[in-house]
């Protein structure tokens, strides 16, 4: 059996069902067909953050990515500048720089003593020849030679006081020509040729070469730094301070400023590599001989050589 009453403040759309089923339960309270679900906006909550979230990760992702890969693009290009100069700025310096042995320390080497060798026997004196003494000659035992008999006497006739004829010089085809200046068999010329004037060897005339000088010609740069003489190879002592660390080998860059007369004025280290190389370095280019460097008219001046490389080795 069952009954329906309404509930007290119940809406009219709202109807309580009691009873008893065959099974002894109670009957859920139904709702009418135009009701709303009462859970539909909770389960709806949060699908349209999930979609809104889902597209603001992914254009960040597609961002971030974009600027991680132009980023590394632009320090690739970045890095093969930087090569570029690299290379340049090493072959410049290794094609300007001297590279400079020092002589290796020989360790002196023990000898090994050889046994004495046995005393050679004296020889035995040979006997002494005896020479017969040979009679001198006497030149004054022979007889004089008789002395020749003299020549007819030859004379000729003295003009030794007649004058000579120099003022003309005849030729081979009978004519005479002046007797002073350049001359020729087959000259053609009436007048002596003076033979410090500047003329030309196929020119016509009476020109003498004055022609003013050309100042606007341009001049070449004649200029060079100053540079080694001799060998390479520097006989360098090592520095106290290396053997007491134990340094073998070392290289120190200098640069050598040298008067005109080829001798160096001073010595300035570029690369110390410590342990007292540069010191010995600079100690032993003082002591070499270099060639002048020239000026933009080639005259000799004070300049500086290209960087030299000084490598200590034993």
């Amino acid at each position: 059996m069952t009954s329906a009453a309404l509930p007290p403040g119940g809406s009219p759309s709202t109807l309580m069902v009691e009873g008893s089923s065959t099974l002894g339960g109670s009957v859920v309270a139904a709702r009418s067909a135009g009701e709303q679900n009462v859970l539909g906006p909770i389960l709806d909550m949060g699908s349209s953050g999930v979609r809104r979230g889902l597209v603001i990760g992914i254009a960040l992702a597609f961002v971030v990515h974009g600027y991680l890969v132009a980023r590394v693009a632009l320090a690739l290009i970045d890095m093969g500048h930087f090569v570029r100069d690299a290379r340049e700025e090493a072959h410049a310096y290794f094609w300007a720089t001297y590279d400079i042995e020092t002589d290796k320390k020989e360790e002196p080497k023990q000898e090994k003593e050889e046994p004495e060798p046995d005393p050679i026997p004296e020889p035995e004196p040979e006997p002494e020849i005896v020479k017969k003494p040979v009679p001198k000659e006497d030149i004054y035992q022979q007889a004089a030679a008789r002395p020749a008999a003299a020549p007819d006497t030859v004379t000729s006739k003295d003009d030794s006081q007649t004058p000579e004829d120099f003022y003309g010089v005849v030729d081979n085809d009978g004519s005479t020509g002046p007797i002073h200046g350049k001359v020729a068999n087959n000259g053609q010329g009436d007048k002596p040729v003076d033979p410090s004037k500047k003329t030309s060897p196929t020119g016509i005339g009476s020109g003498n070469g004055g022609a003013a000088k050309d100042n606007n010609a341009k001049k070449v740069d004649m200029s060079r730094p100053a540079t080694l003489v001799g060998s390479t190879s520097w006989s360098c002592p090592f520095p106290p301070e290396a053997d007491a660390e134990g340094r073998d080998s070392a290289v120190a860059v200098i640069v050598v400023t040298v008067r005109p007369d080829g001798t160096p004025q001073s010595v300035s280290v570029v690369q110390d590599p410590g342990a007292g190389f540069g010191r010995a370095a600079r100690k032993c280019a003082l002591g070499r001989r270099y060639d002048a460097g020239l000026d933009k008219d080639g005259q000799k001046t004070t300049t500086t050589t290209p960087p030299i490389r000084v490598k200590f080795s034993r």
